[in-house]
């Protein structure tokens, strides 16, 4: 090859390989929605309805609720596209892998996404509390089953976990909340909720303090 030929060819390929360059209005510019977004999320999200706690759940999370309204502060919504569906009937198995997309209204285009899922190998949907006689009928030994103590006008009576044999009722509650959870994780991954959340969760660390320290060093 000539040098001429050669030089062709250099400029071609450089030509074909595009530039990523960081420009300083333009990270000026993310910098401040980001900031922007930050406070956004500290002030306009409730503790009990949009984030915090719940029964069986000790530490803080964001829920349904506030998901959407970080999702409607982006102009966008959630969709679900199933990416694994498992329905095993004779195994008592059912259960969703689900993406929710983040969709923005104005241009259409999928900003955002997270996955969630959902089944009856969860102990909360696998399993189901009966009553002794239930037990006896559906043909289980009492002994060995796990119990737990319930106040009824009879007094303290037991109930008995077992299998939930009833799963096909639970197929649309699974979708809807492999839904939800993919809408959350998808609604955290946006520009400068995560971080927000972070310090609401967690008040006692001052992020602000840590980096200004990390940068003085």
């Amino acid at each position: 090859m000539t040098d001429t030929k050669r030089e062709i060819a250099v400029v071609r390929e450089a030509s074909a390989t595009p530039m990523v360059r960081a420009e300083e209005e333009v990270l000026a510019t993310t910098l401040h929605n980001i900031q922007l977004m930050e406070r956004w999320v500290e002030t306009a999200l409730e503790y009990g309805p949009d984030w915090g706690r719940e029964e069986g759940i000790e530490r803080d999370f964001l829920k349904e609720a506030g998901a959407d309204k970080i999702l409607a502060a982006f102009n966008s919504y959630a969709r679900p596209v199933v990416v694994e569906k498992e329905i095993d009937e004779p195994r008592n198995l059912c259960g969703y892998i689900i993406m929710a997309e983040v969709v923005h209204r104005a241009s259409g285009q999928v900003i955002a996404a997270g996955t969630g899922v959902a089944s009856t190998r969860e102990s909360k949907w696998g399993k189901r509390w009966v009553w002794e006689r239930e037990a006896l009928n559906a043909g289980y030994q009492l002994k060995g089953l796990k119990t737990r103590t319930v106040n009824t006008k009879e007094g303290r009576v037991l109930k008995y976990r077992v299998a939930n044999e009833n799963w096909g009722d639970l197929v649309h509650t699974l979708f809807d909340l492999a839904f939800k959870r993919g809408k959350v994780e998808a609604a955290q991954s946006l520009p400068g909720v995560r971080t927000a959340l972070s310090r609401m969760f967690n008040p006692d660390l001052q992020y602000a303090q840590f980096w200004r320290d990390m940068n003085a060093a």
